[in-house]
């Protein structure tokens, strides 16, 4: 299980970019390794989500 780095909410109004906390949800079906943004609110039109390294095979969800 590799665990994606430097992940954080870039807020588009404001310039501050938020540290998420990721919380692990599993392999899918496909075999992908799935994370969870555990800890922040995103908006969508407003927000942007960067991510420092995003291993190979993992994906990143939003919770609404």
């Amino acid at each position: 299980m590799s665990k994606p780095v430097n992940v954080r909410i870039h807020r588009g109004d404001t310039g501050i970019d938020v540290p998420c906390e990721l919380m692990h949800k599993g392999m899918d079906e496909d075999g992908m390794d799935q994370w969870l943004i555990a800890n922040a609110t995103f908006r969508p039109g407003i927000d942007t989500v960067l991510i420092g390294v995003l291993p190979p095979r993992t994906g990143i969800a939003l919770q609404w």
